[in-house]
């Protein structure tokens, strides 16, 4: 099962057209933007998006994957890598959000 979803996603994520990334509800940018912001609904949006990525990843890792987060790892460290992430390298921030939020993760958890 885990190597059906995972497969899915990686053909999804790799047939993605130019269309599809234009529907996309967050960009790099506009994610920077949400987690900086100190109201409390845009913190759980930041987190909640964060989460949801990196529990995806943590669900479908398997062999060839390029980012194994260990099970001990935190939330607040997750979101604490892609906020530094997010504020450190603004290359790709008009991107959709989900490949910045996975190239953080991927620099931070990689597998070994």
């Amino acid at each position: 099962m885990k190597k059906a979803s995972a497969a899915f996603l990686l053909f999804f994520i790799s047939t993605m057209s130019a269309q599809g990334q234009a529907v996309s509800y967050e960009s790099g940018g506009s994610l920077k933007h949400i987690c900086e912001d100190d109201a409390a609904f845009n913190g759980g949006k930041c987190v909640g998006y964060i989460t949801a990525i990196a529990d995806l990843y943590r669900y479908i890792s398997s062999p060839g994957t390029t980012i194994c987060i260990p099970s001990e790892t935190t939330t607040d460290q997750i979101v604490s890598v892609v906020r530094t992430h997010l504020s450190e390298k603004s290359d790709g921030l008009d991107h959709p959000a989900f490949p910045v939020v996975a190239a953080a993760l991927v620099d931070a958890f990689p597998c070994r």
